[in-house]
C-alpha cells in the first residue's frame, strides 16, 4: 500500500513541477520533459503496480510483475495442492481397501490353518479307528476259530494249532493257545485227531509245560 502512495506522490510532483513552469513562462526543454514524463510513468507505474502484469521499455525488454507472477504461481501451486489432494484421497482409499484385503487374506489362512488342524485330527482318529477296528476284527476271528475249535472243527483246530507255535502271533499273549488245546484234550472230539495232531500237541505240551 505504502508503494502505491510514493508512485501517487511522485505523479502529484512531476504535475506541480509542470505547472510551476507554465505559470513562470519558461520552456520545458527535453531534458525536463523527460524527466518529468519518466517520474510520471514511474508513479503510476508504483500505483499500477499489482495490476500491470508487464511492462516493456524500448531498447531494454519486458519487465514482468512479481505479484501477477506470483498470483500464477499460487494458482499453479493450488491446482497442484488439489491434484495431490485428490490422488491423497486415491491412496489413502488403496490403503484401506489394501489394508482390508490384507485382513480378509490373515483370517482366510487362520480359518484354513485350522481347517487344516481339524483335518489331521480327523485323519489321527480314524486312523486310529482302522487299527482299533482291526484288532478288534481279529479278537473276533480268533474267537470264532476257539469256539468252531471247541465245536469239533478241525480246521480251526488246525489254525489254533499254527498260532500255538507261531512265537510272533500277539494272541499268545492273551489267550494261550496251548491252554485252549489242553481243554480240547480233556473235552470232547479227542478221537478225530490224527496220530500227527497228536504229536504236534505232545511236542506244544512239552514245550510248555506250564500252561497246563
Amino acid at each position: 500500500m505504502w508503494f502505491q502512495i510514493l508512485g501517487a506522490v511522485i505523479v502529484v510532483v512531476a504535475i506541480g513541477i509542470y505547472i510551476v513552469f507554465l505559470f513562470r513562462g519558461k520552456k520545458v526543454g527535453k531534458a525536463e520533459a523527460s524527466l518529468l514524463g519518466m517520474m510520471i510513468l514511474v508513479g503510476f507505474g508504483m500505483m499500477l503496480l499489482d495490476r500491470i502484469t508487464e511492462f516493456k521499455v524500448l531498447g531494454i525488454g519486458t519487465i514482468k510483475a512479481a505479484t501477477a507472477q506470483a498470483s500464477v504461481d499460487a494458482g499453479t501451486i493450488q491446482a497442484l495442492k488439489t491434484r495431490v489432494e485428490n490422488q491423497s484421497a486415491t491412496v489413502d482409499a488403496v490403503a484401506a481397501q489394501a489394508k482390508n484385503a490384507a485382513g480378509l487374506s490373515n483370517k482366510a489362512a487362520s480359518q484354513i490353518n485350522a481347517a487344516d488342524q481339524k483335518l489331521a485330527d480327523l485323519n489321527a482318529t480314524l486312523s486310529a479307528a482302522k487299527v482299533t477296528l482291526e484288532r478288534l476284527q481279529k479278537d473276533a476271528d480268533f474267537g470264532n476259530v476257539i469256539q468252531q475249535a471247541q465245536n469239533d472243527d478241525r480246521g480251526a483246530f488246525d489254525k489254533l494249532s499254527l498260532i500255538a507255535n507261531d512265537q510272533s502271533s500277539p494272541m499268545r499273549n492273551g489267550l494261550t493257545p496251548l491252554r485252549t488245546l489242553s481243554r480240547m484234550l480233556t473235552a470232547k472230539g479227542f478221537t478225530k485227531l490224527t496220530s500227527n495232531s497228536l504229536g504236534q500237541l505232545t511236542s506244544s505240551l512239552t514245550s510248555y509245560p506250564s500252561v497246563l
